[in-house]
């Protein structure tokens, strides 16, 4: 009889406490599954139906376009990229400043994570270096650099002989180049952390056996890191393509919506648009249509880079 009471005690408390796990549960997914609906299909939803409304001045409403003017929107898209504004040259500096965060400062980001990662000699000093514009604001570090670019860099050039008067607003390419190596040194410290947990993965078993059988730190980086690393590097690869039409670098923070026009990437573009334009609310539809045009053009280029990638995976699994 006392092992039944004891198991029919037992049964009770689990009983309660399947409940109370199941009333938690409950309400954490209720919680996700809200936030899901208003942030995110609610807004999304919303931003696809604002592309083919224009807003009214006189009702102070948006109201959808009718009959053959339901697509203005998309046509002011078309008529900016060809007739209108250098589109063309926004996209490729967007493009310019993605690539170099990955191609450049990816890899370089690597090396330095791999030797924090065996902890060799200044690995502390390259901690700081790296780490240290992470720790202040980002804004503070780009006015930084606009003050250091515009009296410093100026002198320096100058001193070499290079005649230039100012920095920024020129009809030159040399404002690029600056922004272009700005984004380099920011994208560093962003991955760093990401890569030496990924390198960490590596079993210290296949090391030391690695070792026994003479194999260098070289051999160890491209035979074990490196193919640990493919699926972090594939995504990073997906970002150029995926961020092409977002990317605006540091534009933004260094010269509010007054960046040198040669300097502009096309999501500046799209957001100082709309941040000049907040109090007649003309551009939203643009913008909304904009990025309908965007997702059905980085959708397909996504998902043939990412086949191609998966096609080169080493399948490397530790």
């Amino acid at each position: 009889m006392r092992k039944k009471e004891v198991s029919l005690s037992v049964k009770k408390k689990l009983s309660k406490f399947d409940r109370g796990a199941v009333i938690f549960c409950s309400c954490l997914l209720t919680l996700f599954v809200a936030h899901w609906l208003i942030f995110y299909l609610y807004a999304n939803l919303n931003s696809i139906l604002l592309a083919f409304q224009k807003y009214s001045p006189k009702s102070h409403t948006y109201e959808f376009l009718k009959g053959s003017h339901a697509f203005d929107n998309f046509k002011w898209i078309f008529t900016d990229m060809f007739a209108g504004r250098n589109i063309g040259n926004y996209i490729l500096n967007g493009f310019l400043y993605q690539v170099t965060a990955v191609v450049i400062a990816f890899p370089v980001s690597i090396m330095f994570a791999f030797i924090i990662y065996k902890k060799m000699p200044m690995t502390g000093v390259y901690k700081v270096i790296l780490f240290l514009p992470s720790m202040v604001s980002a804004m503070v570090i780009a006015l930084l650099f606009k003050y250091f670019a515009e009296r410093g860099l100026l002198d320096i050039f100058n001193s070499m002989g290079m005649k230039i008067d100012k920095i920024f607003y020129t009809d030159g390419k040399l404002d690029l180049i600056i922004l272009l190596s700005y984004s380099t040194f920011m994208a560093m410290p962003g991955s760093l952390l990401v890569n030496v947990g990924t390198m960490s993965r590596v079993p210290q078993e296949l090391i030391e056996y690695g070792r026994l059988e003479g194999m260098t730190m070289f051999q160890e980086f491209i035979h074990l890191t490196v193919p640990m690393m493919y699926p972090l590097l594939q995504v990073s690869c997906l970002g150029i393509f995926s961020g092409i039409f977002g990317a605006q670098g540091a534009l933004y923070p260094m010269f509010a919506e007054k960046a040198p026009e040669q300097t502009w990437s096309f999501g500046y573009y799209i957001f100082t648009a709309v941040v000049t334009d907040m109090q007649s609310n003309s551009m939203f539809g643009y913008t909304a249509a904009v990025n309908l045009l965007v997702g059905a053009v980085s959708l397909p280029i996504v998902w043939g880079t990412k086949k191609l990638f998966d096609r080169f995976d080493p399948g490397a699994e530790f």
